[in-house]
């Protein structure tokens, strides 16, 4: 088994090499039947997406208690973010400013 994986995207070139152990791992992984192994739904894994908001803002947050806040995963940070805000902006009616936040940077590092 070729334990070296090149990989290349927008950010950087890179080359990863993969210990024995996190290939055994991910075998198993992979030939667990009781895994659920499809897509995720279009807006993320929810208990991440809910757990990542009050990491954020607290766990007792005014503006989750409030219904306020909507989090959502993406695969890739600043395109999809982008379309996300574009899409708000054009078609939904804020009560005040248009404003989304959004962690700087937007991809994982």
């Amino acid at each position: 088994m070729d334990t070296a994986c090149c990989e290349e995207s927008v950010y950087r070139f890179f080359h990863v090499i993969f210990h024995a152990d996190v290939l055994q791992v991910s075998q198993i992984i992979l030939n667990d039947t009781t895994l659920d192994h499809e897509y995720l739904p279009i807006t993320g894994l929810p208990q991440f997406v809910t757990g990542a908001a009050r990491l954020i803002l607290g766990q007792d947050s005014s503006a989750i208690a409030e219904g306020r806040v909507v989090s959502v995963q993406t695969i890739s940070g600043t395109g999809a973010n982008h379309l996300g805000a574009l899409f708000l902006s054009r078609y939904y009616h804020f009560n005040g400013d248009n404003v989304i936040y959004l962690s700087d940077p937007t991809w994982g590092m």
